[in-house]
């Protein structure tokens, strides 16, 4: 006879406590949807949230099709050895494909190598209409493959594991997605399973939610042991827990008794945590890639940075990694094309997405004033947000294309600065002030879009060192016709930024945005050799990359001051793993997807950030262009008389 293991399995959050306290202590708030909700939903103590839907009951006949078409990836499993307790037998459990080879059930069903070599899948494992059992078809696992876990007792519970055969392709596989607010309290929480290790029955009544934090949903659905693995949907048929406990409920009006899953989206935080230790890495990054969405609590970057690399995470290091807000500065540049001659068309599909992404300051380039308040009044009134806004010039037309910034203020604090008199005129001239440094033959203004000078500053803890930093958002000559104003611009940007720094402002910088050329020509070798570091994806064989873009944004850069520059791995100020990828629906945007970085200030040294890094030798080496263009502007070669 099988074991039952379900009954030794602790809760990670108590069903008992009370906690109808805890629910009173943040407002129903009322978000067109769960993922919409972004960081309205943060708190640095992580009480508990509510979401009032108001969904109503009547669910489109595709329901019953969509539900079909998910059991068909759940299945039973049989295995024997020594349990998770130590305890000799067989027993038996739920798990659930969710990719062609790749199943993910409960650590304290396969907790081990062992108990997985010895398991057995088994699919169809169902009756008929005429209560008849269907034919099965078992596929062994295959640990050697991919075994990935984190315990029962400390950790989240979980196993991936191999599934020789590919079952995922005959049956079908669950996609998984990493929504942390993808199920509101009181919605419908349905299950697919194998109670008791009996064919597969499914929970679509009395299945309340009544509780969930970042880490665990509480709910009402019925389960037995056998059910442990399964997982937990929406009434969209949306993956949301991975169903591993039962617990007893204190409040009455609950019920006898509470279930209690794992949510995915702290799954994909704990695998985040695995992916920054060598030796997890490469199976962390290969699950991770499986998972869809964002989850609107940690953001586009998710617990990347926040966490210390571990080869088996635990329940802690997830909740660490909620809590890390301010431990990094998530910042996105986005040419959103026309967005104020389109602005009610655009506007929804934009804010949904900045809601999503959850970052702390985004860059715009090609909108106008007018459209970036707009989109500012939206998102603060729909999403319960708080972001400001600033221009690169301040006081033109409010309809005028140029770029503008966005801030969540919560986390940073925004100003838009003023350049200095003599950086100021050099952002004003025109090509043809300098005929003798032809490179081409079309002429005119260097910097079609004037690149505004903004300072940001982290809203930091109490006794965490200050981080502070300034932030230029470009928009650069089109490609076919302005090599030449790229080339001076960047000629006149790295020495702006010199200047700057030799005149005490050595915070850290960051350009970036629409370049409108390949970093392959050379428009921007001023820069680079003014020891900016151009950020790419260069080193993504390497399994990481520098930074975020889509693979078709090859003009769109981001360039970091040398101090900033650390790369994967480092202990400094950015990480990010190779498995983010810009979501594919942006491109209904606009053609260009943004670019995106995280600046990770988990390891500031004792005194801050390095201070002028910028000034180490052979910061000063220049080419003979750029010593004629800066001589020509020091010495007051301003607008040519047309």
């Amino acid at each position: 006879m099988a074991q039952n293991l379900s009954g030794d399995v602790p809760f990670l959050r108590s069903p008992e406590k009370d906690r109808s306290g805890e629910a009173e202590r943040l407002p129903n708030l009322a978000f067109p949807e769960p993922e919409a909700a972004g960081r309205a939903m943060r708190d640095p103590q992580f009480p508990i949230f509510e979401m009032v839907l108001g969904r109503p009951n009547f669910l489109p006949a595709c329901f019953l099709e969509i539900g079909a078409a998910r059991g068909r990836a759940v299945c039973k499993i049989k295995t024997w050895g020594v349990d998770f307790r130590g305890n000799p037998g067989e027993w038996a459990g739920t798990g659930f494909m969710v990719s062609p080879n790749v199943m993910l059930t409960n650590n304290h069903v396969l907790h081990d190598a062992a108990s997985a070599a010895n398991a057995t899948c088994i699919f169809n494992y169902q009756v008929d209409e005429a209560n008849q059992l269907l034919a099965t078809k078992g596929f062994r696992v295959n640990p050697g493959r991919l075994f990935v876990t984190s315990k029962a007792v400390g950790g989240l519970d979980y196993t991936f594991v191999w599934v020789d055969g590919e079952p995922g392709i005959e049956f079908g596989f669950i996609n998984l997605d990493r929504r942390a607010l993808q199920i509101g309290t009181d919605e419908f929480a349905n299950m697919i399973q194998h109670p008791g290790g009996e064919p597969k029955a499914v929970v679509l009544q009395e299945n309340q939610v009544k509780w969930q934090d970042v880490v665990v949903v509480h709910y009402t659905s019925d389960s037995e042991h056998g059910s442990s693995g399964s997982c937990v949907f929406t009434n969209e048929w949306k993956p949301v827990a991975l169903h591993h406990a039962t617990g007893k409920a204190k409040d009455p009006a609950l019920g006898k008794f509470l279930n209690e899953g794992i949510k995915l989206s702290a799954i994909a935080a704990s695998l985040e945590a695995m992916a920054q230790d060598s030796a997890t890495r490469e199976s962390a990054e290969t699950l991770l890639r499986m998972f869809k969405g964002t989850d609107e609590l940690m953001g586009f970057f998710g617990a990347l940075g926040r966490t210390p690399p571990s080869p088996e995470p635990g329940f802690e290091v997830v909740v660490d990694g909620y809590k890390g807000e301010a431990s990094d500065i998530d910042v996105g540049f986005w040419n959103i094309e026309w967005f104020n001659q389109r602005f009610d068309e655009k506007r929804d599909a934009v804010a949904k997405i900045i809601a999503s992404m959850n970052l702390d300051i985004w860059a715009f380039e090609e909108v106008s004033p007018e459209s970036t308040r707009k989109l500012v009044e939206y998102l603060n009134a729909t999403y319960h947000v708080e972001y400001a806004c600033a221009f690169s010039e301040p006081g033109v037309s409010e309809a005028k294309q140029t770029t503008t910034v966005i801030w969540n203020t919560r986390t940073v604090t925004g100003t838009r600065e003023t350049w200095p008199d003599k950086v100021e005129e050099w952002l004003r001239v025109d090509s043809r002030d300098f005929d003798d440094l032809v490179f081409e033959a079309v002429e005119g203004k260097v910097f079609d879009r004037y690149p505004g000078l903004f300072k940001f500053d982290a809203v930091r803890a109490q006794g965490q060192d200050p981080f502070v930093f300034y932030l230029v958002p470009l928009h650069l000559k089109a490609m076919g016709e302005g090599s030449k104003r790229r080339r001076m611009a960047s000629k006149i940007l790295a020495e702006a930024v010199k200047v700057m720094i030799e005149s005490g402002h050595d915070e850290d910088w960051i350009l970036g945005g629409d370049y409108n050329a390949e970093l392959a020509s050379d428009d921007f070798k001023d820069l680079l050799t003014a020891q900016m570091v151009a950020l790419s994806a260069q080193d993504e064989a390497g399994g990481a990359m520098s930074y975020v873009k889509s693979p078709k944004s090859l003009i769109d850069h981001i360039f970091l001051s040398a101090n900033l520059a650390k790369t994967y791995g480092a202990d400094d100020y950015f990480i990010v793993a190779a498995e983010k990828t810009i979501p594919g629906y942006i491109a209904s945007i606009s053609d260009h997807r943004p670019v995106l970085v995280r600046l990770s200030l988990n390891a500031l040294p004792p005194g801050g950030p390095v201070a002028g890094a910028l000034r180490s030798p052979g910061y000063g080496a220049r080419s003979p262009a750029l010593e004629e263009l800066i001589r020509r502007l020091e010495n007051g070669g301003g607008p040519a008389a047309r």
